[in-house]
């Protein structure tokens, strides 16, 4: 399918035949941010949480995209598990009661280790020095940003959107963690 997609912009004559292969890894990258998103708002409106799911999914995305973390070996891996981790962190934060005393230490901790550790270099696609510097300033400004909002939104209390901030930096902070095993086995 991405193929033929991509024959068709160059059928079209947007893009040349030698920018084939960025092209394809773009409509790619495309396709696996997109099903999944659509997937989990689909879900959450059947399921009434809409507002849970575009707090979780926003702030995952924003930081999981300059923070980086694991990478499933196949694309529809990659899309289902994404889907299910988006659906599933709606639902935690709509439904499940997460204590304050609980749930701001882990998120503390998961914003200690995205600053710590991002970004994480993905094997398709490696960052030169400078987008690394780029990208660190980014996910640190963003995991700043949510943790704000995590606070703000609990002493609003909006604790549903609260929690569903602060389980998205748990989340992107938890396929950090899951890259760093990942590289660990590969040395070995």
């Amino acid at each position: 399918m991405l193929t033929k997609i991509v024959d068709w912009i160059i059928g079209q004559k947007v893009i040349s035949p030698t920018q084939r292969e960025l092209y394809e890894y773009a409509v790619q990258c495309f396709f696996v941010t997109a099903i999944p998103f659509v997937i989990s708002v689909l879900l959450s409106i059947l399921l009434h949480m809409l507002a849970a799911c575009v707090c979780f999914t926003l702030a995952f995305m924003l930081i999981r995209k300059f923070g980086g973390g694991y990478h499933a070996k196949r694309t529809w891996v990659c899309m289902i598990s994404s889907s299910v981790a988006m659906v599933t962190g709606s639902c935690l934060a709509q439904w499940v009661v997460i204590p304050f005393a609980v749930l701001t230490p882990m998120i503390v901790a998961a914003g200690v280790e995205i600053w710590i550790n991002s970004p994480i270099d993905s094997e398709n696609r490696r960052l030169t020095l400078e987008e690394k510097r780029d990208c660190r300033q980014m996910v640190r400004w963003l995991s700043v940003v949510a943790f704000t909002a995590y606070v703000m939104l609990r002493y609003a209390h909006q604790d549903i959107l609260a929690s569903a901030v602060g389980l998205a930096l748990i989340l992107a902070a938890s396929t950090q963690v899951l890259a760093g095993i990942q590289q660990l086995r590969e040395k070995r």
